[in-house]
């Protein structure tokens, strides 16, 4: 678990982890350096759960810097990326385990979530339909859906930790923000091993404002954010074709996957800004 300032919901979290079913675990907390109560409230907790470690970073990182670390320092069979705001039902890991343990093939397994609000009050339930991931399915049709909708959520499953650590580091796609990394190191592991979903709702993710991963000269200036996402989708497109040309897919199925990159960027770039447009004139929502 990175955290950086994370006192608000720490606790809370801390407590569904250790509240987990699933008994033999380590829950390692990397301190960004933090400035309010985040040291205190870790410490407390591992003081009562010899579990807990709580790691204080010897400088300030980036959240992917801060995840290469921590998974590098993983040492168990399975690992999860967990984040201090978010909230997992106490089957969470051991129903997630129980199909890896079931499929050597399989690299990481997830489940269906919801999404909470501030308060911890549920606002939509989603099930990772109509396209669920199933243990046969390969990595090309894997590959595929996942560039359709690019649900980043999935990055928060439980992965092998010796298959996870063999694509580090975690690396952005664009020098200028934040975004796409998930999504880039996950099309990554894709393209190398099988993945399932399970029909549980076992995770809730906590929607909160993130302006703040727009940078700051963007904010407020729609066309010049407007070229801001472009230039970006762009070098997404440049970082994907990297991750499918190293990829260990066979030859065919990598140009395939190239020669489809591109309509996939037209469709995030162009058909997905329309429909919030359409959606905005016809209902009122924010672009």
């Amino acid at each position: 678990m990175p955290v950086f300032n994370g006192e608000r919901w720490l606790a809370e979290a801390l407590d569904c982890l250790v509240n987990q079913t699933y008994r033999t675990l380590e829950i390692l907390v990397l301190d960004n350096r933090s400035t309010d109560r985040t040291a205190a409230i870790v410490q407390r907790k591992a003081e009562r759960d010899s579990r807990i470690r709580y790691m204080l970073d010897d400088r300030q990182r980036d959240p992917q810097a801060a995840g290469t670390r921590l998974v590098a320092m993983a040492s168990g069979r399975y690992c999860m990326i967990a984040c201090d705001d978010d909230h997992w039902h106490p089957e969470f890991i051991s129903t997630l385990v129980t199909e890896l343990e079931g499929d050597p093939r399989l690299g990481m397994a997830f489940c269906n979530y919801d999404w909470i609000d501030e308060e911890g009050r549920s606002l939509v339930s989603v099930s990772i339909r109509p396209r669920p991931f199933r243990a046969e399915d390969s990595c090309l049709r894997n590959l595929l859906v996942y560039l359709e909708f690019r649900n980043p959520l999935l990055t928060f499953g439980i992965f092998r930790t010796k298959w996870l650590q063999a694509i580090l580091p975690f690396t952005y796609p664009d020098p200028d923000c934040w975004w796409n990394a998930d999504n880039l190191y996950f099309l990554k592991f894709l393209a190398r091993h099988r993945i399932v979903t399970v029909e549980q709702r076992l995770f809730s993710y906590r929607r909160k404002d993130r302006t703040k991963y727009t940078p700051t000269k963007w904010r407020g200036r729609a066309l010049r954010l407007e070229f801001f996402r472009a230039r970006h989708q762009w070098r997404v497109l440049k970082a994907f074709w990297g991750g499918v040309s190293e990829s260990p897919l066979p030859l065919l199925q990598r140009l395939a996957l190239l020669a489809y990159l591109p309509i996939n960027l037209f469709n995030n770039l162009f058909t997905w800004r329309l429909y919030h447009l359409v959606r905005s004139v016809l209902c009122g929502a924010p672009i």
